[in-house]
């Protein structure tokens, strides 16, 4: 996994849809003055080169506003033990996610960490913390235990997220460890197969990115890549529709 400033590394890739697409009204951006607005026309700069999508651009421009002014998440760095997820569903594969954070300098930059094709994680949602959990260090085993009496919620939950039924379960060794705040997450790019007959990577999978509200953290544990990545906090869930917030 690679981490990039905000000039970007690249253009962004064409994902196949933007999840839950709103209309939020984030405000004026005319009325920003002095290091607001500079701060906002920066990542709204940053943003057009990684999105080319204004209204993706302009959230992340008022994200940075809203951290700026101490109204999204907490302390930078921040560090406490990953919560165990329990069951989880499994939604598709973590391509790449993005955030704001302080840079070197102390100013708000735009972050992106990206995965080398054929090294992404599974991106699992523990509806039990609501959060997004994947473990970039942990091979995934194959999905071939039947589902207990005790699994139905889970087997109806990803009934609804995949529109069709799981193949079976697994059980994962969740590591222990740490994880920090590295900044206020932004978006999120995931491949899935969901709302398809076909299961299985490539066949019937398509890429997804959804643009978070306000709140949501990207957690990440030490190390290169980490062994846990975890979003999590605001109005996160997962529904029929996509990841919503």
């Amino acid at each position: 996994m690679s981490r990039s400033l905000p000039t970007w590394a690249r253009k962004r890739r064409r994902v196949a849809g933007e999840e839950n697409p709103t209309d939020r009204n984030y405000g004026d951006a005319s009325r920003l003055r002095g290091a607001e607005r500079q701060l906002f026309d920066r990542l709204y700069s940053a943003a057009m080169g990684a999105y080319d999508n204004p209204k993706f651009a302009e959230g992340c421009g008022w994200r940075g506003v809203r951290v700026q002014r101490g109204r999204d998440v907490g302390a930078w760095g921040s560090s406490e033990p990953l919560p165990p997820p329990g069951d989880t569903v499994v939604l598709g594969y973590l391509i790449e996610f993005a955030y704001v954070a302080p840079g070197p300098d102390g100013e708000l930059a735009l972050y992106r960490s990206l995965f080398k094709p054929g090294t992404e994680p599974e991106l699992l949602w523990s509806r039990k913390n609501k959060m997004l959990v994947a473990f970039p260090q942990t091979r995934m085993p194959a999905m071939r235990n039947p589902l207990t009496p005790k699994q139905r919620a889970l087997e109806t939950e990803y009934r609804r997220w995949a529109q069709r039924a799981p193949r079976g379960s697994a059980t994962i060794r969740v590591p222990r460890t740490d994880v920090a705040l590295e900044g206020a997450a932004d978006t999120v790019v995931y491949r899935s197969s969901k709302w398809t007959k076909v299961d299985g990577d490539p066949p019937g999978s398509q890429e997804y990115i959804h643009q978070f509200g306000e709140k949501v953290g990207v957690h990440t544990s030490p190390g290169e890549p980490p062994s846990a990545i975890m979003f999590r906090g605001g109005k996160l869930d997962v529904l029929p529709a996509g990841i919503v917030n």
